[in-house]
């Protein structure tokens, strides 16, 4: 071992062997995970998240050091063995490189799983957040009827219906002639979505805008957002409504949902296919497509 590698050993000791080193590794591990479970509640700034994984990546690191400086590696090392003992070492440094290798891939791993669940968390609370604000996916662009766009422009696809639109903001879908879907396109290329879904009795049962989302008590629809791009409504009977914004020049919505007293089918129920509906109008236009 070279005179340079033993003073560094000396000094990494020293660092991560003061008595109360076992101390901060737990204190490090606890604190990271408490502070990512609580930075999940709304009232706790977005910016914790980053003092989490702050917090889990120093208690790997001194984990590790503590590790590869500890007694009990220091006594499998054959290098550290005296002359009698190092004339069979080589089942030693066998060992010794086990114990070292699977000790750091252990606490490597630990870290990797904790910084996987702050991720899940953080993703959670900024999807809980969006309410109806769409971020467009990298989904490739597919074969359209609509052709080419042009830069300011979004294609719809609704069911089986093809348009394109340039005026926001915009009614995708009306129920009863009462505007059902309603996008409006961002500054920075998001999209708001607004959906009113009603009984023929003008009750609405579920509401969606930036704000969040409300579910009428009674009506067992649930809304998930499975990614920043996505919306997906269930009804009780397993059906599902999804809203996906593909791509910058791409949305879709498609399925069925049924609640209460109405059916809305946007697979079966459109006849329009294969073309393409240059949608000229703004918001007080009709909508790209109505049912009753």
């Amino acid at each position: 071992m070279s005179e340079r590698w033993t003073r560094f050993y000396k000094k990494a000791r020293w660092v991560f062997h003061w008595r109360h080193s076992v101390g901060t590794i737990i204190t490090l591990w606890t604190t990271g995970a408490a502070v990512a479970l609580a930075s999940y509640a709304p009232q706790i700034p977005r910016q914790a998240f980053y003092l989490a994984y702050a917090l889990l990546a120093a208690a790997c690191i001194w984990s590790l050091g503590s590790f590869h400086t500890s007694d009990f590696l220091e006594n499998k090392n054959p290098a550290r063995r005296n002359r009698a003992r190092r004339r069979h070492s080589k089942k030693g440094i066998f060992e010794f490189k086990i114990w070292q290798v699977g000790g750091s891939v252990l606490i490597v791993s630990l870290a990797a799983f904790c910084g996987w669940m702050t991720n899940a968390i953080q993703t959670a609370r900024e999807l809980s957040e969006l309410g109806g604000i769409l971020i467009p996916a990298n989904d490739p662009e597919a074969a359209s009827p609509c052709g080419i766009l042009n830069p300011d422009e979004l294609a719809l696809y609704v069911g089986n219906m093809a348009a394109k639109a340039h005026r926001f903001p915009l009614t995708v879908l009306k129920i009863a002639q009462r505007p059902a879907i309603v996008i409006d396109r961002n500054q920075d290329g998001s999209i708001n979505l607004s959906m009113d879904v009603r009984t023929r009795d003008n009750r609405v049962v579920l509401r969606i805008n930036r704000n969040g989302f409300e579910i009428a008590p009674g009506n067992y629809l649930a809304m998930k957002r499975p990614d920043r791009s996505t919306i997906i409504i269930e009804d009780p009977y397993g059906n599902k409504m999804m809203i996906r914004y593909m791509n910058q020049h791409t949305f879709r919505a498609s399925g069925k949902l049924s609640y209460v007293d109405r059916t809305i089918d946007l697979e079966g129920n459109i006849p329009i296919s294969g073309v393409c509906v240059d949608v000229l109008h703004g918001p007080e236009g009709a909508a790209v497509i109505g049912f009753e």
